[in-house]
Parts: C-alpha cells; sequence; structure tokens
C-alpha cells in the first residue's frame, strides 16, 4: 500500500529560474568590441562612396568642357579673323565689345573672332528687328512683280511666301563672335551660378541682308537703319553692328581690324544676349602652382609666335585661354595672310560641385580636368 502511494505521489516541481541579462561590464564590453569592428568599415563605407561622388563629378566636368570644346570648334571653323592678344585688348579697352552687366571685372574676352553665318532659305529671321511683326522665310526676302504665283501650283523647291514667290535663295552674312570668361563671384545676382568657381559665356552680333533698291524693278520697300548708315536691307543687321572696312584704313589686315568700330548704336542685350556655355570651371590663382600656367605650343620660323590670349591669363585663372598666332602690324612685313587658327584650352573644377571652396593642388590635380583643341578655320578675309 504504501508502495503504491509514493508510485502515485507527484514529485514536486523544480524552482523556477529567474531570467538572465547582460550586467553593465558586458554590455560595455559588447559596444567596444563592435566599435573596434563597425568603425573601421563605416570609414570604409564612407571613403568608397566619397571616392565615387569623386569619380562622378570629375566624369562629368570632363564631359561638359569636351562638349564645350566640340561646339567652340564647331563655331571657329567657319571663322575669318581671330583677334590676337593686342587685337582683344584693343577692342576691350575702346568699349567696342559688351561688358557683362556693366562690371568691367566680371568678365574678360577670351576668344574675338569674325565668322560667316549661313542662313538657309527656309529658316525663320526677325528680318526687321521688331517682335510685333512676323518673322520671315529668309527666301521671302525679296519680291519680285513678275513672280506672282498660285500658292498650291508653285514650282518644287520654292518658298511658300504668300501672294508671291520668293526669290528661293540662302544668303551669308558676317557675324562678330565673342567668347568670355566670367567670375560667378562677381556676377552672380540670381545665384544660378556655381560660386566660387567660373562660367564660359558667348555673345554673337551679326549682319544684315543688303539690297539696292535701284537697280530693282519692283515694289519692295528697302528696310534702313537710321540717317548715319546709308546701306538698304532686306534684312536689318542686330543692333550695334558694322561691318569691318578693309578699304578706308591704311595699314596690315591687323591693324585694319583692330580699327574696327561698332554702329553709333549700342548693343541689344535682350535679343543677343550673352549665353553661357559652361559652368565650374576653375577659379584657382595661377599662383597656385605652377602647373597652372598657361603655355602655347612653340613655333618655328617664319611662323608667328603663338600668345596666350587674353594676357590676364597668365596671372590671373589660366582656366580659359587660347594660342593665336600674333598678327603682324609692320607695313614692311611680307608675312603672307593664311587662314585663322586657334587652340583653346580649358580647366574645369569638379571638386566645386562637392565643396563649396574647393582650390587647385598638384595632389588633387586629376580633379581639375584640363582639355584643349585646335581649330583651323575655312576661310581668310583681305591682305596686307
Amino acid at each position: 500500500m504504501f508502495s503504491q502511494l509514493q508510485l502515485h505521489r507527484k514529485k514536486p516541481s523544480p524552482p523556477a529560474r529567474k531570467p538572465k541579462g547582460f550586467t553593465l561590464i558586458e554590455l560595455l564590453v559588447g559596444i567596444m568590441i563592435s566599435s573596434v569592428i563597425i568603425m573601421p568599415l563605416l570609414g570604409l563605407v564612407d571613403s568608397l562612396l566619397r571616392q565615387d561622388r569623386q569619380e562622378q563629378v570629375k566624369t562629368r566636368s570632363e564631359q561638359e568642357i569636351t562638349a564645350a570644346l566640340d561646339y567652340i570648334a564647331r563655331d571657329m571653323q567657319e571663322s575669318v579673323y581671330i583677334y590676337d592678344q593686342a587685337g582683344v585688348k584693343t577692342l576691350w579697352d575702346n568699349n567696342r565689345l559688351p561688358k557683362i552687366d556693366n562690371n568691367v571685372n566680371a568678365g574678360t574676352p577670351v576668344l574675338v573672332f569674325w565668322k560667316r553665318r549661313f542662313l538657309s532659305r527656309d529658316s525663320e529671321i526677325d528680318h526687321d528687328k521688331n517682335s510685333a511683326t512676323p518673322k520671315k522665310q529668309v527666301g521671302c526676302l525679296e519680291k519680285f512683280p513678275d513672280a506672282i504665283t498660285d500658292v498650291n501650283n508653285e514650282p518644287p523647291g520654292s518658298i511658300d511666301c504668300g501672294s508671291y514667290k520668293g526669290k528661293n535663295q540662302d544668303y551669308s552674312v558676317f557675324s562678330l563672335v565673342v567668347y568670355y570668361l566670367i567670375n560667378n563671384n562677381s556676377d552672380n545676382s540670381t545665384g544660378t551660378w556655381a560660386p566660387n568657381a567660373m562660367r564660359i559665356a558667348r555673345w554673337e552680333v551679326s549682319g544684315g541682308v543688303s539690297t539696292d533698291p535701284a537697280s530693282q524693278n519692283n515694289p519692295y520697300t528697302p528696310l534702313t537703319r537710321g540717317t548715319s548708315d546709308s546701306v538698304s536691307y532686306l534684312a536689318l543687321p542686330d543692333k550695334g553692328f558694322q561691318l569691318f572696312d578693309l578699304k578706308n584704313n591704311t595699314g596690315t589686315l591687323a591693324q585694319k581690324m583692330d580699327a574696327w568700330e561698332k554702329y553709333s548704336e549700342d548693343y541689344n542685350l535682350d535679343q543677343n544676349q550673352i549665353v553661357t556655355l559652361v559652368d565650374y570651371i576653375d577659379a584657382s590663382p595661377v599662383s597656385s602652382s605652377a602647373n597652372l600656367t598657361p603655355s602655347c605650343p612653340a613655333t618655328t620660323s617664319p611662323n608667328p609666335t603663338n600668345q596666350v590670349v587674353p594676357a590676364s591669363a597668365t596671372t590671373g585663372t589660366g582656366s580659359f585661354y587660347a594660342c593665336i598666332p600674333q598678327a603682324s602690324r609692320s607695313a614692311s612685313s611680307n608675312t603672307p595672310v593664311s587662314r585663322p587658327i586657334a587652340q583653346v584650352f580649358i580647366r574645369g573644377n569638379s571638386l566645386i560641385r562637392m565643396e563649396d571652396n574647393a582650390t587647385y593642388s598638384d595632389s588633387k590635380k586629376v580633379y581639375f580636368p584640363m582639355s584643349s583643341v585646335r581649330v583651323q578655320g575655312i576661310g581668310l578675309i583681305g591682305g596686307n
């Protein structure tokens, strides 16, 4: 009986265990061990992310500089005359080129050249420089009484000029083009441009399509632009434009081109705007490193000596300059006139996209990409 009772008696439950946790010392030791392992990993990740970001902005700067040089090269291929160092200085000092927001120190002209601008007969232009009147197709600039035709039955290739058939031809006019290097800190009232950097901008003023009404037996009324201009136009020049004069000025070609004056009226910078080509150009002074000093390829006799344009590039930033052969201004020179040629250099600052005050150092040279392009114009003008 006792044995059976013993067999059926429940064994007492073991005492409940109290839950164990980490002691403060264990937590501190764990944190220290984790810090030793994790902090270097975080530093490595941050370094990798920063390097990746630097490579991205470097690549972007290189692409923008390449695109800018390609644009300049295409533009200058149409050039017929490029001003050298003395020529640019003469035009600038005599206020023949527009200032950047009337601030002489904000922008410096670097490339100044004349080019031919092609006007396709199918293109539309503001022929009378009046925004209130409709634009015209270039091929419709001339009217001929004997060319009135049914619009729907015009011959193939004709320009649709309404009740008359256009002259149906292309035109070509001269343009003066200027590329500026602009200090963003001096001209950035809207906050659009990168602080502590520079940008390259372009400005162009074009001539008009002239006509001789006395030689035409038609009712076309020529356009005029003031009493001081005796030329009659099919399409007016831009305000301030005046063609260079190779006949009335004595001296060499360079001296004649140096003597160019703008028209009596001022430029219209609302229509002919100064348009930015590329931003994030390096503003580090040349004194930062000997590697920043602009230099031009050497020439062999009797080729003209290459000059850095502008002259201030050798003491300024040197981030946008051109090498232009020095023009002859000697009456006794027998140097033949050759097609205009230039080599253009641009240096960017990719780090300024990440750091507001990033400046050049030789150890970071790779992040200040420098590229150049050599261009030769397709034509030339005049002679000695």
